[in-house]
C-alpha cells in the first residue's frame, strides 16, 4: 500500500513536471517566435535608416541643385541664344560672300581699266611716234637731239 501510494504520487509528479515541460516547451517556442520576430524588426529597423540616410542626402544634393523647372527654362534660353547666333553667322557669312564677290568685281574692273589705259597709252605712244615723224616730215623740220 505505501508502495501503491508512493508509485501514485511518483506518477503524479511525473505527470506534473510532463506538464510544466509542456508549458515551457510552448513558452520557449512563443519566445523563439518573438526573438524571430524581433530579430526581423530590427533588419527592417536598420534597412529603414539607410533607406532614410540615402535619401537625405540626395535630398540634400537635391537641395543644392537648381529645379528642373529652372534647368529647362535655362536651356531653353540657351537653345534661342544658340538659335539666334547660328542666323547672324549664316547672315554674316552670306554678307562676307557677297562682300568678295564685289571685291573681286571691283579688282576685275580695276584690272580691266588699268590693262585698258595701258593699251591706249601704248596706242597713243605709237601713234605719237608714227603721227610725230610725219609731221615733222612733211613740214620739213629737223628732229632735235635732246641728249
Amino acid at each position: 500500500t505505501k508502495l501503491v501510494l508512493k508509485v501514485a504520487a511518483i506518477q503524479q509528479d511525473l505527470d506534473n513536471l510532463q506538464q510544466t515541460c509542456l508549458e515551457l516547451q510552448s513558452q520557449i517556442s512563443a519566445k523563439k517566435t518573438l526573438v524571430q520576430s524581433l530579430r526581423q524588426d530590427v533588419v527592417n529597423s536598420k534597412k529603414v535608416d539607410g533607406y532614410k540616410e540615402e535619401y537625405e542626402a540626395l535630398a540634400k544634393m537635391a537641395n543644392h541643385r537648381p529645379s528642373r523647372a529652372i534647368l529647362e527654362k535655362r536651356l531653353l534660353l540657351a537653345q534661342k541664344q544658340m538659335q539666334v547666333a547660328i542666323s547672324t553667322e549664316q547672315s554674316l557669312q552670306e554678307e562676307l560672300y557677297i562682300r568678295q564677290a564685289q571685291f573681286n568685281t571691283l579688282m576685275q574692273c580695276m584690272l580691266d581699266l588699268k590693262a585698258s589705259v595701258q593699251q591706249e597709252n601704248t596706242s597713243t605712244a605709237e601713234d605719237d611716234k608714227n603721227g610725230g615723224n610725219e609731221s615733222e616730215e612733211e613740214e620739213g623740220a629737223v628732229p632735235m637731239d635732246t641728249t
